[in-house]
C-alpha cells in the first residue's frame, strides 16, 4: 500500500452543548439510537499509524510551518507502535489524557504534549505515559470511513485495537476504546451525567449511532455560575482593536485581590460602553460561568453573564468560588 500521512487531516467537531429541554424533548424511537461517552478532561489528537512512522496531530496550526502539530515525538510510546501492511493508513480520534485528572498542570497532558521532547519524557516517567482514549476512527487502511454510520466506524475501531493489541503487547495499557453506555430513559441518561461529573469527567458525549462523522453528536458539560470582580481588561485585537478584549476577573484570598481569569461572551454593545468607563468599570461585580478551576486556579472556559449589582464584592472569594463550581 502507498498510503501517505495526511498532513490536512483534522477532527470534525461535534454540534456543540445540548440543553437539558432538548434532550429530554428527544423521542422514543430517538433515544434509542443515542450512546453515552463519558468525556475526558484530557487533548483531542488524531494518530496516524503509519509503517514508516506514526504521527500524532493536534486541531492547531504551528505557527511556524502553518501545518497540524505533530507531537508524536513527545510520545515515543506511540510513536513506536507496530502495524506491518495489516494497519497501515489507519487514523484513530481520540482524548490525549494523563494521570492527572486536569488538562493542566506538570502532570497533566497539556503541560506534557506541550513540552520539549526531553522535558515531555521525563513528566512521563514521573507521572506515567499519555494515554489515548480512542472515541472514532476516521482511515482504515487508507480508506476513508467518515461517511459510515457511527455504530459501523465504532465496530471497526474495536476490531483495529484488538489486531493492534496482538502486534503491540503492552499496548492495551495506553491506547483504549472509550467505554459506552445507550440509557434510554432520561433518568438514566441524568444518573450517567451526574455519575460522570462525580467521576471527574467533564459530562459526556451524546451519539446518534446512526450518523456519519461529525453529525448526531452533542456535549453535554456542566458549566456552573459564580461571582467575580472585574480587575482589569485585556486589549482587543482584530474586529475589537480600540476596545476590551476580554475582561481581568479576581475574587479575594486572605484579604487579597487574586486575579483567577480572563472573561469574555458579551455584546458588542456592552464591550464599547465598558471600553469608554475604562478603570471606572474597575470592582464591578459580575456574574460568570465556567467549567472549573483548573490545575493553576483559573477559570476554564468562563463567559460573562451579567452585572450583580446587587452582590456585595466582599462575598466573592476564593471559598465560594470553588464551592460554586463544584455544584452538580
Amino acid at each position: 500500500m502507498k498510503t501517505k500521512f495526511e498532513k490536512e487531516l483534522y477532527p470534525a467537531d461535534s454540534n456543540g452543548q445540548i440543553q437539558k429541554s432538548v434532550l429530554k424533548s428527544f423521542t422514543k424511537n430517538k433515544n434509542k439510537r443515542l450512546v453515552f461517552e463519558s468525556k475526558f478532561d484530557g487533548s483531542r489528537y488524531l494518530l496516524h499509524i503509519i509503517n514508516n512512522g506514526n504521527h500524532l496531530t493536534s486541531r492547531r496550526k504551528s505557527v511556524k510551518t502553518g501545518e497540524y502539530c505533530d507531537k508524536i515525538d513527545n510520545v515515543p510510546h506511540f510513536k513506536k507502535i507496530a502495524c506491518g501492511e495489516k494497519y497501515h493508513g489507519t487514523v484513530i480520534d481520540g482524548e490525549m489524557v494523563s494521570k492527572s485528572v486536569k488538562l493542566s498542570g506538570l502532570g497533566g497532558v497539556g503541560g506534557i504534549l506541550n513540552s520539549g521532547v526531553e522535558k515531555a519524557v521525563a513528566k512521563q516517567k514521573k507521572f506515567g505515559k499519555v494515554k489515548m482514549m480512542a472515541f472514532n476512527i476516521l482511515r482504515y487502511r487508507g480508506k476513508d470511513v467518515t461517511k459510515k454510520a457511527f455504530i459501523y466506524r465504532r465496530k471497526l475501531l474495536k476490531k483495529t485495537l484488538i489486531g493492534l493489541y496482538k502486534l503491540n503487547p503492552n499496548l492495551h495499557k495506553v491506547l483504549l476504546l472509550t467505554p459506552q453506555t445507550r440509557p434510554k430513559l432520561w433518568n438514566d441518561m441524568k444518573q450517567q451525567y451526574v455519575q460522570s461529573l462525580r467521576n471527574g469527567f467533564e459530562g459526556v458525549m451524546i451519539k446518534d449511532i446512526y450518523a456519519p462523522d461529525g453529525k448526531g453528536m452533542w456535549k453535554w458539560k456542566v458549566r456552573r455560575d459564580t461571582c467575580v470582580i472585574v480587575t482589569g481588561f485585556v486589549p482587543g485585537e482584530k474586529k475589537y482593536k480600540g476596545l476590551l478584549g476580554s475582561l481581568k476577573v479576581s475574587v479575594y484570598h486572605k484579604n487579597k485581590l487574586v486575579e483567577i481569569g480572563d472573561c469574555s461572551g458579551m455584546t458588542d454593545k456592552l464591550r464599547k460602553k465598558w471600553s469608554k468607563m475604562g478603570k471606572r468599570f474597575f470592582g464591578t461585580v459580575i456574574e460568570v460561568k465556567a467549567q472549573e478551576l483548573g490545575a493553576k486556579g483559573r477559570l476554564r472556559h468562563p463567559s460573562y453573564l451579567k452585572i450583580r449589582d446587587d452582590y456585595p464584592p466582599e462575598k466573592c472569594t476564593l471559598a465560594k468560588t470553588k464551592k460554586d463550581l463544584l455544584k452538580i
